[in-house]
């Protein structure tokens, strides 16, 4: 039943990233300037990409799911620090709420969230995972 409720958390997690970074790819695309680009492809993209391969991870049973969840969550995980660092030290840098609120600072907590899940779940179902 924790395993369930642990699942669950990180789907429902994981879709509203991936919800919340397609509005913002969606924004990019129709204004030009919402998400920071590298090398043309905008950043909101790359965690978009990232938010699904985690939904993925956790709603497949695939062997390599341990390897989508952590292809999906280094990036925006990694992504979201250095926009944190950025907003601290530089400033204005990540794409912001309505109330102003940088996004990343809500992306980097939804990850670092579903990390701990995950690891919580890894640790107390470990036999469970390895089906």
């Amino acid at each position: 039943m924790a395993q369930r409720l642990l699942t669950i958390a990180m789907m429902l997690l994981a879709g509203f990233g991936f919800f919340a970074a397609g509005q913002l790819v969606v924004h990019h695309l129709q204004t030009g300037e919402t998400c920071p680009v590298i090398l043309f492809v905008p950043l909101c993209v790359v965690v978009l990409g990232g938010y699904g391969a985690v939904l993925l991870s956790v709603i497949t049973r695939w062997r390599v799911r341990g390897l989508l969840f952590t292809v999906g969550l280094a990036p925006v995980l990694l992504l979201a620090s250095i926009g944190v660092a950025s907003e601290v030290f530089v400033g204005e840098t990540c794409p912001r709420t309505d109330g102003g609120v940088p996004q990343c600072y809500y992306s980097f907590g939804l990850a670092a969230l579903i990390l701990v899940l995950y690891v919580v779940r890894s640790i107390f179902f470990r036999s469970k995972l390895a089906d």
